[in-house]
């Protein structure tokens, strides 16, 4: 199959994903509960210029590389999400843009594993009950673990590039840390 024609079949499915996303208030989408696979939404696609052959293959090589680094989804996984990253050309220093994750979880420790492609740095924020938990900067091209504690509740895991439209590629792989017998 043709470049283009990846390309329109990527661009179908994330419409068909998209449409997929949308639950009641308070549910994680289906992709973020436990045993889900990993979503892949490369922003190059998205961006409403069509991207050039050599773009397309660069960003899903990253996304390839981004979710082998973070790991296999195991029965410890309560969430793994890959996509595009980059901030939309809007206003870079927004919110909007990037790639986002939500799920559900049970108190107790949990294991974040992100990183990011393309880009210097990208930016993780993990809202939890609604309030933001200490937001970080991940250096693209290496792996960062964090350990955080959460409450029982719902939470969304934000990842955002710092540059729009450079394709960046990133993931957050979240692990539930067994606790002592």
């Amino acid at each position: 199959m043709a470049v283009w024609g990846r390309a329109i079949a990527v661009v179908a499915l994330l419409a068909a994903l998209a449409a997929c996303e949308y639950t009641e208030e308070g549910e994680p989408p289906p992709s973020a509960r436990p045993g889900s696979p990993s979503t892949v939404q490369p922003d190059v696609l998205l961006s409403g210029a069509a991207p050039d052959p050599e773009t397309l293959k660069r960003a899903q090589r990253d996304l390839d590389r981004v979710s082998s680094s973070l790991g296999k989804v195991s029965p410890a996984t309560v969430t793994k999400s890959v996509g595009g990253i980059a901030p939309s050309g809007i206003d870079p220093a927004s919110q909007y843009g990037g790639m986002a994750a939500s799920s559900r979880v049970d108190a107790g420790k949990y294991l974040f594993r992100t990183t990011c492609l393309g880009d210097q740095e990208a930016f993780l924020i993990v809202v939890h009950e609604g309030d933001p938990v200490a937001p970080r900067t991940i250096r693209c091209g290496e792996i960062d673990e964090t350990d955080y504690k959460l409450a029982q509740g719902p939470v969304t895991i934000r990842l955002r590039g710092k540059t729009p439209g450079t394709g960046s590629a990133g993931g957050v792989h979240v692990l539930k840390v067994p606790g002592k017998p």
